[in-house]
């Protein structure tokens, strides 16, 4: 059984959720930051979903960014990108009109998920236009789910077990059934999150619900009744003979004279007046009055061009043949002799880019170089969730004198309580953070 959502009242407690939190946070200053983001409501869920809708709008408008006249498509140019997006995210400032829209969707997204998970991620899956859920896109939409956690990830882990690409979206909302019917009676109570939207804005659940559906459970395919055949007995009585048919007598048709029995009709003379004719061909023109010419105009003679001399030969002096250990060498024996093998380019390895510059670049400060996404990545998937420890294991690293005592404390300490993974994505950019700050 799933809850069905009265959709208007979610809507509306949403808008006025916005509205009066935007109005308490904005009336003391004209623009929210990253940081600020991030504890900006007393329920967290809602904060991680304003940073999703925030990250998928500029995806969005970063992925508009095309020109006929380069790449887009290399990997230099996307790693570009990818860092100049968490540059840019270290100064995000986001005024009243373009924040509280996304306030609004991510309190309809949080709600959604507390009271009717199943809904919420039906939704996610049928949102896919091509017919198909991209497994990378779900799975990063994961890393912002809080609450059924789960239930997200063990549907997550179903469809990567199929296809680590993609699933079609039929087979998916197949997955999703099968996995909601397992974890339906294991969901985290909704009391606790409603209290904590009430400190804002006063919320009874039972205004969001209509009523509870029933999740449609995959039936087996009945067999088909087997319809016998229906066999029709003729009627045996004596059939009287057909009447001979009168056929309707069709006049003969009428006889036609021959093409050459045809009476031939006399054509009309012509008369012409021969005359009149003779007379008009041996009429003589009428003469074409002539326009009198006048003097024709002398011209001077043209002058004889003088014959343009040769030009002298250049005198060129001998090229000196170059000498190297005392012996004369041309000019590309030296040439070859200056150019590096195959051989050496390859000893001498690829020329480092720009962007790598930038990345192994030392850095001063541990906090500023770490960009908002990295910061909510980190926080969630290395210090479950917890933003003050977090912020005192940066504290700490900062004090370390060396590269080594750093990783000493990363080991014994963050490692070994939150039980990292070193093969992790977000274990290894950490870690590469803080070695870029003993370089």
């Amino acid at each position: 059984m799933t809850n069905k959502l009265n959709i208007p009242a979610l809507e509306t407690y949403s808008k006025i959720y916005a509205r009066k939190m935007a109005g308490d946070f904005f009336s003391k200053q004209p623009a929210i930051t990253g940081n600020q983001i991030l504890t900006y409501s007393p329920m967290g869920q809602v904060n991680l979903f304003i940073l999703h809708h925030l990250f998928a709008a500029w995806q969005d408008e970063t992925a508009r960014l095309q020109s006929p006249y380069f790449d887009y498509h290399t990997i230099e140019v996307q790693e570009a990108l990818k860092q100049f997006m968490n540059t840019v995210s270290r100064h995000i400032s986001v005024r009243r009109e373009h924040f509280e829209p996304l306030v609004n969707r991510a309190v309809v997204s949080t709600l959604t998920l507390l009271l009717s998970p199943y809904t919420f991620v039906e939704d996610l899956l049928r949102a896919n236009k091509s017919g198909k859920v991209n497994i990378a896109q779900f799975k990063e939409t994961g890393r912002y789910v809080q609450i059924h956690k789960p239930f997200y990830q063990a549907l997550t882990d179903r469809m990567e077990s199929l296809n680590p690409s993609e699933v079609p979206v039929q087979q998916a909302i197949t997955l999703l059934n099968e996995v909601y019917a397992q974890f339906q009676d294991q969901l985290e109570p909704a009391a606790s999150y409603i209290e904590s939207f009430s400190q804002a804005v006063p919320l009874d659940e039972n205004d969001l619900l209509l009523e509870q559906a029933q999740v449609k459970q995959p039936q087996p395919k009945q067999p088909e009744p087997v319809i016998e055949p229906i066999i029709f007995e003729l009627d045996k009585r004596e059939v009287a003979p057909e009447e001979p048919r009168h056929e309707p007598k069709v006049p003969a048709p009428e006889k036609r004279v021959p093409l050459q029995e045809q009476p031939t009709l006399p054509l009309p003379e012509i008369q012409v007046d021969i005359e009149k004719f003779v007379k008009a061909a041996h009429t003589p023109p009428t003469p074409v009055a002539k326009t009198p010419v006048g003097p024709v105009p002398q011209v001077e003679p043209v002058k004889p061009v003088e014959p343009v001399k040769p030009p002298e030969p250049v005198k060129t002096e001998a090229v000196k043949p170059v000498i190297v250990n005392d012996k004369p060498v041309n000019l590309y024996e030296k040439f070859i002799r200056e150019q590096p093998t195959l051989n050496d380019r390859l000893k001498q390895g690829p020329k480092p880019t720009l962007l790598d510059k930038h990345q192994k670049a030392k850095i001063d400060d541990l906090k500023s170089a770490i960009s908002l996404n990295q910061r909510f990545l980190f926080i969630n998937e290395l210090f479950k969730g917890d933003g003050t420890a977090f912020n005192q294991a940066l504290a700490e690293l900062e004090k370390c004198p060396d590269h080594q005592s750093a990783m000493d404390l990363v080991n014994t300490r963050y490692a070994a309580t939150y039980r990292w993974d070193f093969n992790n994505e977000e274990v290894m950019n950490f870690l590469e953070i803080v070695e870029r700050k003993f370089y």
